[in-house]
C-alpha cells in the first residue's frame, strides 16, 4: 500500500515537473534577443543526451539534476529551469535556489508548523539524488532530509516478544 502512495506521488512529481518545463526557446529568446539563445545551446551542450524519439531529445545535466526537450523540428528547447538563474540581477539567495529546484514539498511538522523543502537545496546540494538510466531514459530519485540512523521501532520482532 505504501510503495503504491509512493509510486502514484512520483509520477505525479514527475508530471508536474513536466508541465513546468519553461519554453526557453519563445519566452526566454524574446527579451535578449541571440544572446539568450547562446547562453541557452551553451547550457544545452553541458548536458547529457539520455533519450530520443522521432520528433523529441531529451537531455539531462547529471551535476543539478535539470532537464531540457528540444523539439527536432522547429528547434525550441524547453528548460525545466531558468538557464542562467546563479546570474539573476533580480533574485535573492533563496529565489536563485528556488529557480534551480524542479520540485518542492510543504508539509507540516507535529507541532502545525509549516516548512517547504525543495529538491536543490534539500537533495542536489546535498547529493541526496540517485540517477537510473534505462532504455527509455533516466529515473531521478530524490531523498528529502536526512534518514534517520536510530529508529523507534525494531524493523523486526519476534512472536514471542510481540
Amino acid at each position: 500500500m505504501i510503495k503504491k502512495f509512493f509510486k502514484k506521488t512520483a509520477y505525479v512529481l514527475l508530471l508536474s515537473m513536466i508541465l513546468s518545463l519553461v519554453p526557453a526557446g519563445s519566452v526566454l529568446a524574446s527579451e535578449s534577443g541571440s544572446e539568450n539563445l547562446a547562453s541557452e545551446k551553451e547550457a544545452l551542450s553541458s548536458m547529457k543526451k539520455v533519450a530520443e524519439n522521432d520528433s523529441l531529445e531529451l537531455f539531462f545535466n547529471e551535476e543539478d539534476t535539470s532537464v531540457a526537450v528540444k523539439v527536432k523540428e522547429s528547434g525550441d528547447i524547453w528548460f525545466t529551469n531558468p538557464c542562467e538563474a546563479d546570474d539573476d540581477p533580480v533574485a535573492s539567495a533563496y529565489q536563485k535556489r528556488q529557480l534551480k529546484s524542479q520540485l518542492s514539498v510543504r508539509y507540516f511538522n507535529d507541532n502545525v508548523q509549516e516548512a517547504t523543502m525543495d529538491n536543490y537545496s534539500d537533495c542536489v546540494a546535498e547529493g541526496n539524488f540517485l540517477v537510473q538510466s534505462d532504455e527509455h531514459g533516466l529515473t531521478v530519485t530524490y531523498t528529502l532530509g536526512v534518514a534517520a540512523k536510530k529508529y523507534l521501532l525494531p524493523e523486526v520482532i519476534s512472536v514471542e516478544r510481540l
